[in-house]
This record gives C-alpha cells, structure tokens and sequence, in this order.
C-alpha cells in the first residue's frame, strides 16, 4: 500500500496563492473529507490493503479534488515519495516496527513502520512503510512477509539494525520467532520490546489483585445504555432535572490501553443522574433484574 500523508498535494498548479480565508476554508473541507473516509471504511469494515484498488473503493476517492487540490489524506502519494523512501532504506541502516492485527471482517493484517536517519534533515525519521496481508499468523509466516516484501523492493535485509514490536511469543519468543528468524538473516539487530506493551501488562496484572467491582459497575452501566436508544433518551432528562453535562456513557475496551480510567471519570461526572435513573428504573419497576439492582447497589455505596 502507498504511503498516507495528511498534507494537501499541489497538482498541475503553478504559484498557488490563497488567502486566510481560503486556506480556512480549505481546512475545514480537508477535515470533513478525512472524517467522511474514516466513516466509509468503518461501515464497510474494510482495512488498508491494496485490496482497495481492486474492490473499487480507492479510485472513487482519488477523484476528490477541491479547488484544485488532490488530496493525500484520502489518495495515494505520488510513486516519487515511495521510490524515493525505498531508495534511502537501500542505502541507510533502519529500524523496523512490525504489528499483527485482525480487522472487523476477520483478516490478518501486518502492519510495518521504518526508522532511519535522514542524513538531509540531520534528523530521525519515522515513516510508514506498508501493510500487506497474511495468512498464516505465525512466526515462519510473519517473517516470511517481512523478508519478501524487503526482497521485492531490493532493500538489503542486513539493513535492518534495529527491531521493537509487541512482546508475543510470535513476534519476541527465545526460539521460534519473528526476531529469532530476523537475527539469522541480521545478526546484528539490537531488538528492544515495547515499553508501553510492558507497562499495560504489568498494569493489567496488579489491577487483578484488586477488587473488580468498579469495572463491572462500568461495563453493566455502559451495557445497560448502549443497545438502546429509549433508554438514553430517558437518562437525557436527569442529566437535565441534575444539570448534568449531556455526555454518553463510555465503554471498557479490551484493546484500548487505559480506557478504564476515561470510563471512571465519567461515571463519576453522572454520578447524580445515575443514581436518580436507576433508583427509578428498579422502584418504579421499569426494568427489574439482577443487573439494574446491582448497579443501583454500587452506585449506592459509598466506598464504590
């Protein structure tokens, strides 16, 4: 896949001149293009792959021109700034970041991004380089990806100095893994696992020493609003009668770091409001069950 830049592309313009206005303008028609891509690839589930071109989907956004401005967010860069990235990582030392993912329609992923220092700009650069698809997760079938796609575009495997990705038996196992693979073609790669992937484990596991009643008072109220609308369009108006601020509830992600903290804070913001539901929804007997019972009896508490 082509490299992605937000910036806009100058085409078939000589001396563009706008005014503040014009450039505001402009921005704000990049913003919504960015965010009406991001909404059409969400509904469809689709990821980032050069499937797109074959699917139709890119072709009918390449067209979007405002102004006569082409739009990188939503378009392919020019094959120069690929062959030009490519060419310098035949001739630099470079770092790379492989990370495994599956998307919505279940499809194995693999993304890679390249550190290398641009001798030009006297500065470190990070760029992303491709994301092809896999069929086999594993680490032969990773490292695999990897080596070909190096090889397809003549950049020297032994260019590789440096690799970091998350801390998976696949990817950082002793024996059998990517960078096991990696190191019998480079064996001089300095490979350092995530921080940040070490910092949320050893997070995860000390919060499972601790109580989990705050979580599941978090994931049953969330679960409660989240299917129905009547039912958030009847927490809308105690957010009003508690002058609340009229923000929806969040919920727990598996996969998003920290997100239990953002959850917390805002049920700490609607704290009032949710007592006031909820003592109306098991009282008046709307909707009794274990659950609206329960939370009503965590928000109740208040050691909670």
């Amino acid at each position: 896949m082509p490299l992605l830049a937000a910036k806009p592309c100058f085409r078939g313009m000589q001396n563009p001149k706008s005014t503040k206005g014009q450039n505001r303008n402009l921005g704000h028609q990049v913003k919504n293009k960015k965010i009406s891509f991001n909404v059409f690839v969400g509904k469809r589930g689709i990821a980032c792959t050069r499937k797109w071109s074959k699917a139709g989907y890119v072709p009918s956004l390449q067209n979007t021109i405002i102004n006569g401005l082409l739009l990188k967010s939503t378009a392919p860069v020019n094959t120069s700034e690929v062959e030009d990235l490519v060419q310098k990582l035949r001739e630099t030392y470079f770092s790379i970041s492989p990370d495994e993912m599956t998307d919505v329609t279940t499809e194995k992923q693999l993304g890679i991004c390249v550190v290398y220092f641009d001798q030009q700009r006297v500065q470190p650069v990070s760029r992303f380089f491709d994301m092809v698809e896999v069929e086999q997760a594993t680490a032969a079938g990773l490292y695999g990806v990897i080596k070909s796609l190096f090889e397809e575009k003549k950049i020297p495997i032994t260019n590789i100095v440096g690799y970091s990705s998350d801390n998976t038996n696949v990817m950082f196992g002793e024996n059998q893994s990517v960078v096991a693979l990696l190191k019998k073609d480079a064996p001089y790669v300095f490979a350092m696992k995530c921080s940040c992937h070490m910092i949320h484990m050893c997070a995860s596991y000390a919060c499972l020493k601790m109580s989990m009643t705050l979580e599941d008072l978090c994931r049953n109220i969330y679960s409660y609003f989240s299917r129905s609308s009547l039912r958030q369009k009847e927490f809308q108006e105690f957010q009003e009668f508690v002058k609340a601020e009229p923000h929806k509830l969040l919920g727990i992600g598996q996969t998003r770091w920290l997100s239990l903290e953002a959850c917390v804070r805002r049920v700490l913001e609607q704290w009032d409001a949710l007592r006031l539901f909820f003592t109306s929804v098991v009282n008046e007997t709307k909707d009794p069950s274990y659950t609206t019972e329960s939370i009503l009896k965590g928000l109740s508490n208040k050691y909670s």
